[in-house]
């Protein structure tokens, strides 16, 4: 354990740590800091140590609270911290307000945006409607809302917060009263036990509905206050079976009028009816809490459950044998990591979760033994001891243990064991004459991957400088110098240039791919060393280029006009451009333009979609004429640029 003060220096920490932590709740430290020689290089300077950091288990716990008093002929420090994340959320604030329906990440961002922390979503969750969000409220309110709406639970590591719709995992930690746990107890709360439940829905003021929006475990929606879903909703008591939802447990207990489920965006009455079990199902709250031993004292490696990890708790005494959650850990950790106190909760659960744990486990059990994968337990032996046989009869098959670990033989082909031991995982696939490491206690070794996907979506990809980025379905990479950056996605490839300029968007270059031209005119055109000219109004050649199908379009720049020694003052002027060749695929495209006598020149262009580049050589004709009225007017024309672009 160490401390930190305000400007950055850290101390050796020696003491006892009471730390507190709960499913999707506060997590904080208590700690008396006494004035020991090792504390006294900090405490010496009887300095405040609120707002100092406690580094605790790799995590940082900002202290809130210090009290000093006088302790033998020194003193102590009795300080509380609380998770530094959760401290920074809780005096950061949001000013606007947002009435908005977000997607996860736009909630998070939210919350997460401008910290210095970030987050990662493990299971998706629909879209929510919030309205009344922010007007200066603290982040932190914010963060629990959206959990609340979105049904997830968050773990944090370090300065990243994971959010799953369920935390932990099944083990298969066993929890016995006299083995390793004492003081079980079972506590039941019926304070507010409901049996009868009412609920409306689908009264959305607009008449439409978000049915992403049902999956919200809110019990009311504020978005329709000026409506009255006791009369205006179309999901309502007497509407659809079921509702008002009378538990069967009414029967006994009586009626007992729980809070009504009030949420305009549920359209569906089995949404509905599932909501108003819910709140009676949830509404008696049964839990457990036990003393645990920690057996590594013993001697045993011993590992203990994590919060959200389901259970086993058995206590012959009181008919207790079920697996249940561990929502709470208090323990009691000295400044070398030797755990010297635990208590956890077990629960809180409803009802039916507790009673459908008891009957699951006892199918499974049952199956097991129908179909031989387990034995009946030897009554002669301790628990101890019928662990230790499970062990060995399960094992001596497909693994070995000799000096350099613990080697896991495939059955069917010996060239291929995977090996446990304190350097990491070692696999090998010649029986173990060469392997590779896949695993070290510094974290997974890339070269082991050979099959399997990464989803982005949950996995993002940083450089190890933080220029390089792979997250969800895009990839960018940064210079950290100047504005060039490339980004790729489902659109294309876009590339920026250290200017700020884009050079390609979507896949496709700014740029364009100039043609060369060159002059072929008639005998009925003449060139005056600027302009093109004919008095024909039949279509006449005047320049052909070839050019590379390497871009989707093709245009022709040009000027046309009528000629100053024209006997008219204005006629039309007609360009046409021609594919020709053996491989041509005759397109052409033409354009026709009054022009006036003078001096001034009309400025146009001739553009043809050639579809996706085939990289073919294309030949194409520049052709004009002039309008078929007045014998004495000259047309003129000339091209200005040729070229592909797209």
């Amino acid at each position: 354990m160490f401390i930190r003060d305000l400007e950055g220096n850290e101390y050796f920490l020696d003491g006892v740590i009471k730390h507190e932590q709960e499913l999707n709740g506060d997590e904080r430290i208590d700690m008396d800091i006494e004035y020991t020689e090792r504390n006294a290089e900090f405490l010496s300077k009887k300095e405040d140590l609120s707002m100092w950091i406690i580094i605790f288990k790799d995590k940082e716990y900002r202290i809130i609270s210090s009290n000093q008093s006088g302790y033998g002929v020194k003193y102590k420090v009795s300080v509380t911290g609380i998770l530094y994340i959760l401290d920074w959320l809780n005096t950061h604030r949001v000013e606007e307000r947002i009435d908005a329906s977000l997607t996860v990440k736009e909630a998070f961002d939210l919350v997460f945006n401008d910290s210095p922390f970030t987050y990662v979503i493990v299971n998706p969750a629909y879209s929510k409607r919030f309205e009344g969000l922010g007007e200066g409220e603290v982040k932190l309110e914010m963060f629990k809302t959206f959990i609340e709406r979105f049904e997830y639970e968050f773990k944090i590591v370090d300065k990243v917060v994971y959010l799953y719709s369920q935390i932990g995992n099944d083990t298969n930690f066993e929890y016995r009263y006299k083995v390793n746990a004492s003081n079980i107890t079972k506590e039941v709360d019926a304070s507010e036990m409901w049996t009868y439940v009412r609920g409306y829905g689908d009264y959305r003021e607009d008449n439409t509905s978000d049915d992403n929006d049902e999956t919200s475990v809110a019990t009311s929606d504020d978005s329709n206050e000026e409506i009255d879903p006791t009369k205006e909703a179309k999901l309502r008591p007497g509407t659809m079976e079921g509702n008002p939802y009378v538990s069967p447990l009414a029967e006994i207990i009586g009626t007992r009028e729980g809070p009504s489920v009030r949420n305009a965006n549920i359209t569906k009455p089995e949404t509905l009816l599932q909501k108003m079990k819910q709140v009676v199902q949830e509404s008696i709250k049964i839990s457990f809490s036990a003393d645990i031993y920690d057996m590594s004292q013993a001697g045993y490696d011993y590992q203990h459950a994590e919060i959200g990890d389901r259970v086993f708790l058995v206590d012959e005494r009181i008919g207790l044998d079920q697996e249940i959650r561990v929502v709470k850990i208090d323990e009691e950790v000295n400044h070398l990591g030797d755990i010297l106190k635990i208590e956890i909760t077990f629960g809180t659960s409803n009802l039916s979760d507790t009673y459908s744990s008891n009957i699951n486990t006892a199918i499974k059990d049952i199956e097991a033994l129908k179909e031989g994968r387990t034995t009946l337990p030897f009554p002669t032996l301790d628990i101890r001891a019928q662990s230790m046989v499970k062990i060995l009869e399960n094992t001596n098959s497909e693994l070995t243990f000799d000096s350099n670990g613990v080697h896991a033989v495939d059955k069917s082909n010996k060239n291929n064991l995977v090996t446990l031991n304190s350097s990491g995982l070692i696999l090998s696939t010649d029986g173990g004459r060469t392997a590779k490491t896949a695993l070290t206690a510094e974290g997974i070794v890339a070269d082991a991957i050979t099959t399997g996907s990464l989803d982005t979506q949950l996995v993002t990809v940083v450089g190890r400088k933080g220029f390089f980025y792979i997250d969800g379905d895009m990839l960018l990479a940064k210079d950290p110098n100047s504005l060039q950056q490339t980004i790729l996605d489902s659109r294309g490839l876009k590339i920026t240039r250290p200017d700020g300029a884009v050079y390609m968007e979507n896949g496709i270059p700014k740029n364009s791919l100039t043609v060369q031209k060159n002059p072929l005119y008639y005998d009925k055109v003449t060139f005056d060393g600027i302009n093109y000219r004919t008095n024909d109004s039949e279509f006449q050649n005047f320049e052909y280029f070839y050019a590379e199908h390497n871009g989707r379009y093709l245009t022709v720049n040009f000027a046309a006009g009528l000629a100053w020694d024209s006997t008219g003052t204005k006629n039309n002027v007609t360009i046409l451009l021609q594919e020709f060749g053996e491989d041509s695929l005759n397109n052409s495209v033409e354009k026709t333009l009054l022009v006036e006598k003078g001096n001034n020149q009309t400025f146009d262009t001739l553009t043809i979609d050639l579809g996706p580049p085939t990289y073919r050589v294309m030949r194409y004709y520049l052709l004009f004429k002039k309008g078929p009225t007045n014998a004495g007017n000259i047309a003129t024309i000339r091209t200005t640029r040729i070229y592909t672009w797209g």
